[in-house]
């Protein structure tokens, strides 16, 4: 569990974000995420509707016509990637945030 050792030696915080109302397939999706994690690591990866006030890790799960009010701020940098196909996903990497739109 070294990523587990690593969080805690630099008190490193991460935060699942998700669209609020989110249902089926995508609720899924995070669910099985925050699951996976927790598995292979220990750690158990909080899930929140927003974007955090405070300056931490951000992992963001959803549609993009659900996380529209979320991204804003990086939706002219998700347009230049290329739309995955109905089960795809577009990986977006901004420092140490993570942005995982469908």
């Amino acid at each position: 569990m070294e990523q587990r050792k690593y969080l805690e030696l630099t008190n490193h915080k991460i935060i699942i974000v998700s669209p609020k109302g989110t249902v089926g397939t995508e609720a899924k999706a995070v669910t099985v995420l925050i699951e996976e994690i927790e598995k292979r690591t220990g750690i158990t990866l909080p899930n929140i509707h927003k974007w955090p006030e405070e300056k931490t890790s951000v992992i963001v799960v959803g549609s993009q016509s659900l996380l529209n009010g979320i991204i804003a701020p990086y939706s002219n940098l998700l347009e230049k990637l290329k739309i995955p196909g109905r089960e795809g996903y577009r990986l977006l990497v901004i420092k140490s945030s993570y942005l995982l739109p469908g």
